[in-house]
């Protein structure tokens, strides 16, 4: 719902960083691994329907890393 200047509030994700941490998935991801997954995650959730593109170059820009580190 828009505030009185026209605005949308800003959206939230419930973060269990916890389980985040703990995560197995995430402890073989590099460093960059896990900027590019937390990108994505956090712009999954701007869409409206949560989705993400399936094509590599896309997610790559999305996630803000080139393409050659994408595909390594």
């Amino acid at each position: 719902m828009a505030d009185d200047r026209g605005a949308e509030p800003l959206a939230s994700i419930r973060w269990w960083w916890r389980d985040w941490r703990a995560s197995t998935a995430r402890a073989v991801l590099t460093p960059l691994g896990r900027l590019a997954y937390l990108e994505l995650l956090f712009a999954s959730h701007g869409e409206p329907d949560c989705a993400i593109p399936g094509d590599d170059r896309a997610l790559a820009g999305i996630a803000g890393i080139s393409a050659e580190e994408w595909a390594a």
